[in-house]
């Protein structure tokens, strides 16, 4: 039980995280360094976070500063589903 306990932890954290990051990036830009040093995780992870807001239907775009920030923020994830997504609903 200790070890779910230990998991369940781990969860939470990566859930925080996820959500400070989704506040973050509706009201400013970062770069991943600024993104991994808010996290306290690699610049590698803070990629992963940006891939995992894209699979969940966030359009995330950086600027030419490399930026990165939420393109529509407060609209939530978009709507469409890709060919894939579109079978499992059926």
């Amino acid at each position: 039980m200790g070890r779910q306990l230990t998991g369940d932890r781990q969860f939470h954290r990566k859930l925080l995280r996820c959500i400070t990051l989704l506040k973050l990036l509706e009201v400013r830009r970062m770069t991943i360094k600024e993104i991994a040093q808010q996290l306290e995780k690699t610049e590698r992870t803070a990629y992963r976070y940006i891939t995992l807001f894209e699979e969940a239907g966030y359009i995330i775009d950086s600027d030419f500063n490399n930026k990165f920030f939420i393109v529509n923020p407060g609209r939530g994830p978009r709507k469409a589903y890709n060919p894939y997504e579109q079978t499992l609903n059926r």
